[in-house]
């Protein structure tokens, strides 16, 4: 069948015989196919006939495998990479086979199927796009060679007038340009900083966008993106662009001024709320807000780095702070309700649910002896007793916190550059809370934030890490409103932004009445406006006014009621 020119029929009742509930197998019986398919005799309009009957099994290949790299998946962590090497692979011999086509049409038909070509053209540029997006949901770089294929192929469309014609081959006219642009965007967009999720947002949102942005003169200074059609490199910043910045021939700039006032225009119809019905994913306002700052100017470092040769102590899993606190006056957790894994900890940012919350209070005392060993990164920072704030035992087997030794390249004042030894991180992702320290440190704790991951095979994986504050303290806010009747977890910051907490993505009045309580002490504060927020947490600064700290008293109902208290009354 591979050597031979099967007709439509053959094609379909093979797709039907194919294992579909085997998803592994399906994936390789349909790569061997791609693989042979331009060895066989076949006319361009047949060719394509193949494979856009094709298409439907290879776009339920790639969304079968997507849902194991973006969201929840019952795969392990360790098989994620083998699922996205499978999707890559897929797409990218699909792209080859639509290259082929338009090689044989340019070689043997130069005057004809126009059409064919047009089409031909598109979907190589759409299932390597795939391939991009796939690196980048891994927070890793292209493949080899992926960006000068796209490269060549928008080079080729422009060489035969094929840039600008509508294709209506999805829910909306697309043009070959808009594939390629959309290439070029999403990889400006700060994928490293993005998290899986609203990675995916991003691309599907440019389905829509692309088109805005404009491809220019390379000597034009109102574009600040560089491309370089002749090198295997994404876009690049011009004011970091070391190549020559007057190839006409080879370079060009991207502009993106009109893209960035048709996202502010997003923005301000959503705020309306006048939102026409699209195909994009709805797309939270922060993000919206950050992809307008990365595509309009070029963010400097405030501080300078410097290199560092030490190791660094981290632990994950403090996005944990979502969850409602039933607890003592002490904070005494009750890890009962804290059995969840940071592995899942992304999949559930909301507070527990109603049911839950109307839940009596379990008690502490009749804990299983499973739940007794569970290590709650909170406890890092509790600072009520010496064997409460210590870390927990490397050889407790129970411990659901992975302690990671990673390696500091260079520092600055305020964060630091890491590598893992590990090729892929799963329980980080950008936007998570993260509390470490220098080995040689034995006193002070750092919360930070990871602002980006790149992995690489060579090296294994780099954050950039940005600290928050210096042994932060852990808080119990208690919210004045009806929605709110246990407290929640919240974080007390010190230092750069001190009178500030981090507390859960909830929805708050402004200027909140609420009640502060850490250590031994609880006091009334208002809440102000959010200076920082991402899916995970908000930053937002408190004011005491001219409150005072109020001591919390901590003795047992029993002692507090004790009869000989009645003896002072006598007098």
């Amino acid at each position: 069948m591979a050597h031979n020119a099967p007709s439509i029929e053959q094609i379909n009742s093979w797709l039907e015989e194919l294992p579909y509930t085997n998803v592994g197998k399906t994936a390789e019986l349909v790569h061997d196919y791609l693989k042979h398919l331009p060895h066989s005799n076949l006319s361009p309009t047949h060719h394509l006939a193949i494979l856009e009957t094709l298409k439907k099994t290879i776009d339920y290949l790639w969304n079968t495998l997507r849902k194991h790299f973006i969201g929840q998946t019952t795969l392990s962590y360790e098989q994620r990479p083998k699922i996205v090497a499978l999707a890559q692979a897929i797409e990218d011999r699909c792209a080859t086979t639509y290259a082929l086509l338009i090689k044989d049409i340019v070689l043997h038909h130069p005057k004809g199927f126009k059409d064919i070509h047009l089409t031909a053209l598109y979907r190589s540029l759409f299932h390597l796009r795939r391939v991009l997006l796939a690196s980048y949901l891994m927070h890793a770089k292209a493949p080899k060679n992926l960006w000068l294929k796209l490269h060549k192929l928008y080079i080729h469309g422009k060489k035969h007038n094929l840039l600008h014609i509508p294709i209506e081959l999805e829910k909306h006219n697309v043009t070959v340009e808009g594939a390629y642009k959309h290439c070029l965007l999403i990889s400006t967009a700060n994928p490293f900083h993005l998290d899986e999720v609203d990675l995916d947002k991003v691309d599907q949102a440019l389905l829509l966008w692309a088109n805005y942005a404009e491809i220019m003169p390379i000597a034009d200074t109102r574009t600040i993106f560089t491309v370089h059609t002749h090198l295997d490199l994404r876009p690049q910043y011009r004011k970091f662009d070391t190549h020559p910045l007057n190839d006409e021939e080879n370079s060009f700039g991207l502009n993106t001024e009109k893209l960035i006032e048709h996202v502010e225009k997003c923005i301000k119809q959503r705020s309306e709320n006048e939102i026409s019905k699209t195909i994009m994913t709805p797309m939270p306002k922060s993000l919206m807000l950050d992809l307008i700052d990365v595509w309009g100017h070029l963010h400097q470092r405030q501080h300078d780095r410097v290199k560092a040769e030490n190791h660094i102590i981290c632990y994950l899993g403090l996005n944990d702070i979502h969850f409602v606190l039933h607890c003592d006056a002490k904070m005494k957790l009750d890890k009962t309700l804290e059995k969840t894994s940071p592995l899942n900890i992304r999949s559930n940012l909301k507070l527990i649910d109603d049911a839950d919350k109307n839940q009596k209070e379990p008690d502490i005392e009749s804990k299983t002896e499973s739940s007794s060993h569970y290590y709650d990164p909170w406890d890092l920072l509790t600072k009520e007793d010496e064997k409460k704030s210590s870390l927990p035992s490397e050889e407790d087997s129970e411990e659901q916190h992975k302690k990671y030794e990673w390696r500091i390249t260079n520092k600055s004042q305020h964060g630091f550059c890491l590598i893992s030894p590990e090729n892929y991180l799963p329980t980080a992702q950008p936007g998570e809370l993260i509390i470490l320290r220098e080995k040689a440190d034995q006193t002070d704790w750092n919360l930070g934030i990871i602002c980006w991951i790149r992995s690489t095979q060579e090296e294994g994986t780099h954050l950039g890490i940005e600290t928050l504050a210096k042994n932060p303290t852990a808080a119990a806010l208690e919210l004045q409103q009806e929605n709110f009747a246990a407290p929640i977890k919240a974080i007390l910051l010190k230092g750069t932004y001190a009178n500030q907490l981090i507390i859960p993505c909830i929805d708050i009045c402004e200027q909140q009445q609420a009640l502060l309580q850490y250590h031994d002490f609880k006091t009334p504060v208002t809440l102000g406006t959010v200076e920082f927020s991402n899916k995970y947490f908000f930053r937002i600064p408190y004011d005491t006014g001219n409150t005072e700290k109020e001591s919390i008293d901590f003795r047992e109902e029993k002692l507090k009621n004790d009869p000989l208290d009645k003896v002072w009354d006598d007098f």
